[in-house]
């Protein structure tokens, strides 16, 4: 399993191949915040992970279950983010 801190917006490749997003969590949500996983498919197309609109950091978010990536993952933060802890295998 890995684990990934993130103190700042960006575009983030994590890992390449299958794997499962574990674990999200939020100790400082920062300000207007917000998260997109991205799958990254064959010949660089992207699909994304949970919906198109990103998703906003907040202070005590939760995972229901795993999620799964079939390509490989891509983090894209958005807002100033203050600290987005992400487990992933």
């Amino acid at each position: 399993m890995a684990y990934q801190k993130f103190t700042a917006s960006g575009t983030f490749f994590l890992k390449d191949g299958a794997g499962y997003i574990r674990n999200i969590s939020c100790p400082n949500a920062g300000t207007t915040s917000t998260f997109v996983f991205n799958d990254i498919g064959p010949a660089g197309t992207v699909a994304l992970v949970g919906g198109t609109t990103p998703f906003p950091i907040s202070v005590g978010m939760a995972l229901n279950a795993p999620i799964f990536f079939p390509h490989g993952i891509q983090v894209v933060l958005g807002g100033t983010v203050g600290e987005l802890d992400i487990d992933y295998y």
